[in-house]
Parts: C-alpha cells; structure tokens; sequence
C-alpha cells in the first residue's frame, strides 16, 4: 500500500522532501566517521574509489575527496540502470556483461567508453567448490546422481503484487517447457526475501504435479546461488528462472553444452498489472537489458 501511495500526485512531493531529509542526516553522520577513521591524504597523492554504484557512502567519499577517481564494480542487474543514470558520477564500470553492454549504450548513441570488462581472473568454479568442502561449509547437500536436475531459482516478485495463481501458473509453465523431458529432479533455490506464502503454493503445485523436488533449506538462503551451484552443476541439465540475476552469471561462471538456461521476462510481465508504478517502471527499464545484455548464453521461453 504504501508503494502504490507514496507516488500519488499530493504525496509524491512530500515524500520526497522526507527522504531527502533523511539522506542528509545519514550523509552527516557517515561523514563524521569517515573524516574520524580515514587518514589524511599527503598533498599531490591521488585517490581512488572503488564502489557499487546505489552505495549509500560514496556521496559523503565524493565529499571528502572531490577529485578521487571512481571505479564502480558489479553487484547486479540495477548497476547497469543506475550507472547510466543522469546526474550519476562519472567513473568507469567493470562488469562482467561489458561487451554487450558496450553494444547496447552504442545502439543509443550513449557513451561506452568507460565500460570494462571485470576479469576474474580465478577459476569461479573452483573456488566455489572449495568453499562448500565440509570443513568449510557443513551443510549437506543431497545431489541425485540418477536423474537430471532442473535447479529453480525461485524469486522475491511479490513486490510486483502478482496474484495468488502466479506459482502454481510459474511450475506449470517450466513443466511445459520442458515436455517430454518427465524424469526430472527439481532442486529449488528459494529467494531469502520471497514470502512463505510463495514457497508454500510453489511446493502445493509440484506435489500436485508428481514432480520430484528438493527445497534448499535455510542454511542455503543466505549463501550465493553462484557458490551453492557448484555442487549441482555436474548434475544440471537445464537452470530455470524468470529475471533473476543469478540465471545469467551462472551461464558465465558455469558455461557447459550440457546446461541450458532459461529465462523469462514475457511470463512475469503478464502478472505485474497490479504491479506498484515504481516497480512497473523498474521492469520496463530491465527487459530490454535482459533481453539485450544479460541473456546472451540463455534461452527465453
């Protein structure tokens, strides 16, 4: 309710008004700390920021060191919107989707040349493997090695104010896309911010189905999708999603012929008409950078 009503004509403006006020207060008090903690820059030393791009820290950084240097890093889709957003501070982005993106700010007449590519420079794969060892991190983890395993990254959508059916409506859709494909392990990754009310219909829908599934518990919520998928990924033979992030770094880090992932902004946007204005516009701002930027190892369906 209150997203819907902070962009009503009368509250708009006051509702901005207080936020800005708040920003300040906040900026006031991180400033006091950094100028506390921070040493003292020698003169003709340069400075250089290293940031995401919606961290709250760098407007008070920017103020204490107005001629630094910033170099954003990625830490997920929104870093793309909110870099090429104007009014942000220039600085260069290091992303690990650069070249499409370069194509897609290109595309628009939009400068491209402070994109970089962010080398990893490891292998992902294996670091994630060694941190998943039991010493490391005791959970277990029940991998099937009989049958294939469709991995699920469930999502928090409910912000969208999708309607009851929608998780009964998301199985049944990758159920069909997967057709005569029948002797499937689903592993669900549920999201750590989507609702209880989500898991329970999602799991009503495939006991309804006779779908063999595993929800990851707890001890997985908090644990990166691109660690956790180690441990399945000689196992997977398709990754499911609907826009989630995860989806496409994982068909980076984990690129394999006998994956594939799959993708889908047409299947949530027919759920979000009751959808809060900030949100719809979020999503008009993401699909074409899904579409044209993120997706290119996956498959839509």
């Amino acid at each position: 309710m209150i997203r819907k009503w902070k962009e009503a004509a009368f509250i708009r403006p006051l509702y901005g008004l207080l936020l800005q006020r708040y920003q300040h207060r906040s900026d006031r008090r991180i400033m006091q700390r950094l100028a506390e903690e921070l040493p003292a820059t020698p003169p003709g030393m340069s400075v250089s920021l290293h940031v995401h791009t919606e961290c709250q820290i760098l407007r008070s950084l920017r103020t204490l060191r107005p001629d630094a240097e910033v170099s954003y890093f990625e830490h997920g889709q929104g870093d793309y919107i909110y870099w090429n957003t104007p009014g942000a501070v220039p600085g260069s982005l290091h992303v690990l989707f650069a070249r499409p993106f370069r194509k897609y700010l290109t595309a628009r007449g939009r400068d491209a040349t402070l994109v970089q590519e962010l080398d990893l420079g490891v292998d992902f794969a294996g670091i994630a493997e060694m941190l998943l060892k039991p010493d490391l991190y005791p959970a277990k983890v029940p991998v099937p090695v009989s049958s294939p395993i469709v991995f699920v990254l469930l999502e928090a959508v409910d912000m969208y104010q999708v309607p009851d059916r929608f998780w009964a409506d998301y199985m049944d859709r990758i159920i069909e896309d997967l057709g005569d494909e029948k002797d499937q392990y689903f592993v669900l990754k549920p999201h750590p911010r989507q609702s209880r009310l989500s898991l329970e219909r999602t799991i009503a829908r495939l006991n309804e189905r006779g779908v063999r599934h595993h929800l990851l518990n707890e001890t997985h919520f908090g644990l990166a999708a691109e660690v956790s998928f180690a441990a399945w990924a000689p196992h997977v033979s398709h990754v499911y999603a609907l826009v989630s992030t995860a989806c496409f770094y994982l068909s980076v880090l984990y690129p394999s012929e006998r994956i594939t992932y799959h993708y889908s902004t047409s299947f949530l946007e027919r759920y979000t008409r009751n959808a809060p204005p900030m949100y719809k516009r979020l999503f008009g701002q993401m699909k074409p950078l899904i579409e044209q930027v993120f997706a290119e190892r996956c498959v839509p369906y």
